[in-house]
C-alpha cells in the first residue's frame, strides 16, 4: 500500500513539473478530480480569495472594485454556468461567451481574435478577467485545437 501512495507522488511530482514547463508558471499545483466541475468550481474559489482578499469579509460587495469575468464557450456554459453562479452567488453578467470561428465546416473553434478583442474591452472597462475555460480537441474524434 506505501508503495503504491509513493509511486503517486512521484506521477504526481512529474505531471506537475511537466505541465508547469508546459504552461510556464513556476509555482503551480494540479488537483486531481473525479468531475471537471468540480476542477472548476475549486479553481475559480482558488482564483476568487486570491484576487479578492476581503472577499470573506465583505462578501460580493468585494467584487464590484474589480468587476471579475470568467470567459468560456457556449458548449462550455452549457456545463459550467449554473454550477459557477449558484456556488459563489455571482450574477449571470460574469460570465462571457465567446464566439466560435466556424471558416472550417470541419471544425468548430473559438474565435480567438474575438476572445482577444473581448478581454482587451473588459480590462479598458477596469474589469478583471478571472478565468477561461475551453475544451481543446474532441476525445470523441481525437480532434486537438491548434492552440
Amino acid at each position: 500500500s506505501s508503495g503504491i501512495i509513493a509511486e503517486y507522488g512521484h506521477i504526481h511530482t512529474e505531471i506537475t513539473a511537466w505541465l508547469s514547463r508546459l504552461i510556464g508558471l513556476k509555482d503551480y499545483t494540479p488537483y486531481l478530480h473525479s468531475s471537471t466541475v468540480d476542477a472548476v468550481l475549486e479553481l475559480t474559489e482558488n482564483l476568487i480569495f486570491s484576487n479578492y482578499p476581503n472577499v470573506a469579509k465583505e462578501g460580493l460587495f468585494a467584487l464590484y472594485a474589480k468587476y471579475p469575468v470568467i470567459y468560456m464557450s457556449a458548449d462550455d456554459a452549457a456545463i459550467f454556468s449554473a454550477p459557477l453562479l449558484s456556488k459563489f452567488y455571482l450574477p449571470k453578467s460574469v460570465i462571457s461567451i465567446v464566439p466560435y470561428n466556424f471558416s472550417n465546416p470541419n471544425s468548430k473553434t473559438l474565435d480567438t481574435k474575438s476572445f482577444e478583442r473581448i478581454v482587451s474591452d473588459d480590462i479598458a472597462c477596469g474589469k478583471l478577467p478571472l478565468l477561461a475555460i475551453t475544451t481543446v480537441g474532441t476525445e470523441l474524434t481525437g480532434h486537438i485545437d491548434n492552440v
